[in-house]
């Protein structure tokens, strides 16, 4: 009867113990915000605006939400370095691209891609201080997306960016 006390207590202490013995940066997991919170916070702050482009029926996202975006370092870069927003084009709603005009979600992702089709996962990366937009297709590793989370910030902190450097 010890043995079974024992047992019990030790099967709900090493759940609990795990939790808690997690990184910092890895328990809160990214910041997503709205698109109208991000994008305003983005263009204030001149910080890179991160679109993660997903739908609910895409296996490659899914595989992103669960690997990349669980990853302690891509969690902790991201939420020092970027704002970080979550846009469904399928879902409805309207979102604020300034001068008071609102679109939906499949004109806000036209936007953004400058009419060029994009399957999903696709991210892009809203460089306030260049006015520019750039525009990663895929799903990647933690490592390669750690990599190019790395480029755009340190593009968006240079003072010039050739032209040849924009998403076409």
């Amino acid at each position: 009867m010890k043995r079974m006390r024992w047992v019990g207590t030790l099967l709900w202490v090493l759940p609990t113990f795990f939790l808690f013995a997690q990184p910092q940066a890895h328990q809160g997991g990214i910041r997503w915000m709205s698109w109208d919170e991000g994008y305003a916070k983005a263009l204030k702050e001149g910080k890179v605006l991160m679109v993660h482009s997903y739908t609910d029926w895409c296996g490659w996202c899914k595989r992103m939400e669960k690997t990349t975006f669980q990853d302690p370092e891509v969690v902790a870069f991201v939420n020092r370095e970027m704002i970080a927003v979550k846009l469904n084009p399928e879902k409805q709603g309207q979102y604020d691209v300034g001068n008071g005009k609102k679109v939906d979600g499949r004109t806000l992702l036209r936007m953004l891609s400058n009419n060029q089709r994009s399957g999903y996962p696709t991210h892009f990366f809203l460089l306030p201080g260049k006015r520019q937009i750039f525009r990663e297709p895929g799903y990647r590793a933690p490592q390669d997306f750690l990599q190019v989370l790395k480029r755009y910030v340190a593009l968006n902190k240079k003072t010039e960016t050739r032209p040849s450097d924009a998403a076409q």
